[in-house]
């Protein structure tokens, strides 16, 4: 399946968190699922966004603006950027916490699934990426 990159891409490039887009082929889920070549009966999506760094529920000061530098208000260290694993395990905490996306996620029906990705290139910001996770069955 390419269809989470698609939408995830969109999003990021848009700069706005969708479940539908304006790319022809690919506006909603099932136009997706099938300009992916999916076969299906059913199918599910969760969407997502996160910032780059590891921000959680911390106060964080400015460091530095041009090279996105912060640090923890309470400790002073630096706060890192997300690795592929901490990116990973914060967009499926978040997906768990939602009785909709976890409803997805644990659905029986669904035997394939595809996840990507989308950085959005912003420089007012301290950047932030968007995720698609796609189900099939």
């Amino acid at each position: 399946m390419k269809a989470a990159a698609v939408h995830s891409n969109y999003m990021a490039g848009a700069r706005i968190l969708t479940h539908n887009s304006n790319v022809q082929g690919y506006r909603n889920l099932n136009e997706r699922m099938h300009g992916s070549n999916v076969t299906m009966r059913t199918a599910g999506k969760n969407i997502g966004q996160n910032f780059l760094f590891v921000l959680g529920d911390k106060k964080i000061l400015t460091v530095t603006r041009g090279k996105y530098k912060f640090t923890y208000a309470n400790s002073g260290t630096a706060v890192p950027q997300h690795s592929y694993g901490s990116l990973a395990h914060e967009f499926v905490q978040s997906w768990l916490a939602s009785a909709q996306h976890r409803k997805n996620m644990l659905n029986w029906q669904f035997t394939r699934m595809e996840t990507s990705s989308g950085f959005v290139q912003d420089d007012t910001t301290c950047r932030y990426i968007c995720a698609s996770h796609n189900f099939a069955g």
